[in-house]
């Protein structure tokens, strides 16, 4: 998916180094470059973007994977159902 500015395949020990430097120059300690898959799948599922999407943007045969370990939901998602139901049982 990302490549030098060449067009070959990024080195691995070289996106590992470059990715550490951001990360403590940021201040938020050791990142391994695996940590933002799971960086990807909880924003996008807050935005509302459907878990099918998500897991065919991360390469995931089944959404049973990007649901179960990537996916780490922001309080809003865990509480929107809660709102849903409120409004629905809410006389008009």
């Amino acid at each position: 998916m990302f490549t030098t500015d060449t067009g070959a395949p990024l080195d691995p020990s070289n996106v590992r180094r470059t990715l550490t430097g951001i990360a403590q120059d940021a201040g938020i300690g050791r990142v391994h470059p695996h940590q933002l898959r799971h960086a990807t799948a909880s924003p996008l599922s807050d935005a509302g973007v459907p878990l099918e999407d998500i897991a065919d943007t991360l390469g995931h045969r089944s959404v049973t994977i990007t649901a179960d370990i990537y996916r780490h939901p922001f309080q809003s998602v865990r509480t929107r159902h809660v709102h849903a139901m409120t409004a629905l049982a809410t006389p008009q």
